[in-house]
């Protein structure tokens, strides 16, 4: 879709949506469908939104509507060409995993973040249950919908995990929060567009100001207006030490496209400290997609209309991936390699 029309829906929504219904009833859902919204952008926004959904292993797909197939006869001919393209590696794919963020069923609040935090290169995974067997779990403004939420934070804290809380669930469960960290949001705000040594975003950013106690917790990334040189910033990402984990806030600006104006070092700072479930994570700027499968494939997506080039960072000692559809060997170099997407591409790899 369009994401200037009046739905607002970003690209990664054709992924996720899928995930999430999945995860709400394992193995009802039977399928996606894709309509011909965003075509007018270029026909790359139809293929995207029908290789997405396959992406989240939809079983099948349908094309809606045939009125639209007839109206655009071009449709057709790219549904069959993503298929082709597809087919030649979707059979290599694993099951779907990535960041998990708990949304309590009919939970609403900071709606779509999970969208928007997974066009900045963040694989998401939206399950309905505080799980705990994670590492790291994502909790937005939604999860203020389970009244025991204050508990289950401590308990994953306890046992070694870490939370990570938007500023939304910050303000709008204060009291809970402090029985863990003194650090609140407050109703100021500030414009920032300095992140010091993790570089500077192109415009001036709203934010949320994010008191906290000096020495209780530590800012990870700080952003100011200047911070370099300046007499003051704002936590942008604040560690809150509490038992055997850390909570960390994620500060969300009140523009929550803002997000994809980061600059890539303050981005590659949240991936890592937000990443420890996953064995692959990548270093660049945001509209670059990462979908993981627990098989050791996973694919790099550009959503970015100019070419760009991505770090991908590995665990373990992997000395060469494959990229599928070129049948292309990339050597792994201290953990790390280099690949250029050219704009709305893909590619797939297998450890």
């Amino acid at each position: 879709r369009d994401p200037s029309f009046a739905q607002h829906l970003q690209n990664y929504l054709s992924y996720n949506v899928f995930r999430y219904l999945e995860n709400l009833r394992p193995g009802y859902n039977f399928g996606g469908w894709v309509d011909s919204g965003g075509s007018h952008m270029g026909l790359y926004r139809y293929a995207e939104q029908l290789w997405l959904t396959l992406f989240a292993k939809a079983p099948e797909i349908t094309l809606f509507a045939y009125n639209q197939l007839l109206r655009q006869p071009e449709l057709g001919k790219t549904a069959s060409e993503t298929f082709l393209l597809t087919d030649q590696f979707l059979g290599e794919l694993g099951k779907p995993k990535g960041i998990a963020s708990y949304k309590p069923y009919h939970a609403t609040g900071e709606d779509f973040l999970q969208n928007y935090l997974g066009m900045t290169g963040l694989p998401m995974d939206m399950i309905p249950f505080f799980p705990s067997d994670k590492k790291v779990v994502l909790l937005t403004e939604q999860a203020k919908s389970d009244p025991a939420i204050a508990d289950k934070i401590r308990e994953q804290l306890m046992r070694g995990g870490d939370v990570v809380v938007t500023t939304g669930l910050l303000k709008a469960i204060p009291d809970q929060i402090a029985s863990i960290a003194q650090v609140r949001c407050s109703d100021l705000k500030a414009l920032i567009d300095d992140f010091g040594w993790n570089g500077k975003s192109a415009r001036q950013l709203l934010i949320p100001q994010v008191h906290y106690l000096t020495n209780d917790s530590w800012e990870i990334v700080s952003a100011g207006n200047p911070l370099t040189n300046g007499v003051t910033g704002y936590p942008i990402l604040l560690r809150c030490p509490f038992a055997n984990g850390n909570m960390y806030v994620l500060t969300i600006p009140d523009n929550f496209a803002d997000l994809y104006a980061f600059p890539d070092n303050a981005l590659n700072m949240i991936r890592l400290f937000m990443s420890r479930d996953l064995d692959i994570r990548i270093e660049g700027p945001s509209k670059v997609g990462l979908f993981v499968y627990d098989n050791g494939t996973f694919i790099v997506e550009s959503f970015l209309d100019e070419p760009v080039s991505v770090r991908v960072v590995l665990s373990g000692e992997q000395k060469i991936v494959t990229e599928l559809t070129e049948n292309k060997a990339y050597s792994v170099e201290s953990n790390k390699f280099s690949i250029t997407l050219e704009p709305h591409t893909f590619k797939v790899f297998k450890k």
